[in-house]
């Protein structure tokens, strides 16, 4: 299996077209687009306004909220602390969290956790969606998420079935803190973005002069509610205006660039195509072991994927296994427009034909 050299990015024509198109086509103010093919070279190409209204271009290097791909590193994390402390993801989260938990919460593995199926809910109450609690979004957010998620632990899971938690992955941030010793945030740069050499990787909105997320109806009737600027608009460089609370931080506030979103994509082509990297391979093949979701990724036939969006952006970044190919996705909108670009597969035309790839959420 051919590894995945760290990608030095290159503009492409054939994506700008690309993104040109599906810019115009679904009205994004700013669009990215990312791929990695079977040669080992990153291309990019991007188009658009950092924000409407404004003259400034979005830029290669320019950053972007990527939502809940946010997870795969959370569970790229976990992976790697717990290979390192000889804990198995089969061990019981009632010997790994210090916040009280409901006995059936407690019998529940870290491997179920991962997976969405340790029976918590989904996200706590909307009200608590746009809490500041901490005026800076790199500052640790340990206290205010455990006080946001201490709550729901002693409610009764539902574990077995599938149910996408960001709960779940607050809770696997506290996980990390009790293992790493650290912060979430500072093992996160620690342990996945230094040795990955991400070094744009941040937490919540980008800051100025980075493009600005936009408010859409989809965002207000169906994530942020209320919260946020107006559909259209773009948000403020302001963690309380433009992002959900940092309680969320494990579960989904990242930002990075376009080109280092492609170096973590093809890293963990590297772990998936059965060559050791950041972890060894058969630490990262039981992490993804599993159906339909594992370790942080949507699984498909041949296929690693996730997006994410906070409302207010739209991210995607998929890895075909067996070529190994990475494309990526970045827009700075939570429009619906945003998210059927983000699943339209017809820009991922590599060696003549296009990828075949699952959609999904």
């Amino acid at each position: 299996m051919q590894t995945i050299p760290e990608p030095a990015s290159e503009p492409s024509a054939d994506l700008l077209r690309h993104a040109e198109r599906l810019r115009r086509l679904w009205r994004l103010p700013g669009v990215g687009l990312g791929r990695i093919g079977a040669d080992g070279m990153a291309r990019i190409a991007v188009a658009g306004l950092r924000a409407r209204g404004a003259p400034d271009a979005v830029e290669p290097g320019d950053r972007w909220h990527i939502g809940s791909i946010t997870k795969s590193m959370t569970a790229l994390l976990l992976a790697r602390l717990t290979a390192r402390d000889g804990i198995g993801l089969d061990t019981p989260l009632g010997d790994l969290a210090a916040l009280p938990l409901h006995p059936d919460l407690a019998r529940q593995s870290l491997r179920a956790l991962l997976a969405h199926r340790a029976g918590l809910a989904a996200n706590p109450p909307r009200a608590g969606w746009s809490v500041a609690g901490v005026p800076d979004a790199q500052a640790p957010e340990g206290p205010l998420r455990d006080r946001v998620l201490a709550p729901h632990l002693l409610d009764k899971p539902r574990p077995g079935k599938f149910r996408y938690s960001n709960l779940g992955y607050m809770l696997a941030g506290h996980v990390v803190e009790q293992i790493g010793d650290a912060p979430w945030k500072v093992l996160l740069r620690r342990e996945i973005a230094a040795p990955l050499g991400l070094g744009s990787l941040g937490f919540g909105p980008p800051p100025a002069p980075n493009p600005q997320g936009h408010g859409s109806l989809l965002s207000r009737l169906l994530t942020l509610r209320g919260y946020g600027p107006a559909p259209g608009r773009p948000a403020a460089h302001d963690p309380a205006l433009a992002d959900l609370s940092p309680a969320f931080g494990s579960a989904g506030l990242v930002h990075l660039s376009l080109p280092d979103l492609l170096s973590y994509g093809g890293a963990v082509a590297t772990l998936a195509g059965g060559q050791d990297g950041i972890v060894p391979a058969r630490t990262f093949d039981d992490l993804i072991s599993g159906r339909d979701y594992a370790g942080g990724w949507v699984l498909g036939p041949g296929v690693l994927r996730h997006d994410g969006s906070n409302g207010l952006w739209m991210a995607d970044l998929r890895i075909e296994r067996a070529a190994p190919r990475v494309t990526a996705l970045v827009t700075n909108t939570g429009s619906l427009g945003a998210v059927i670009a983000a699943g339209t597969s017809g820009w991922r035309r590599q060696d003549g034909r296009t990828a075949r790839v699952q959609s999904g959420s």
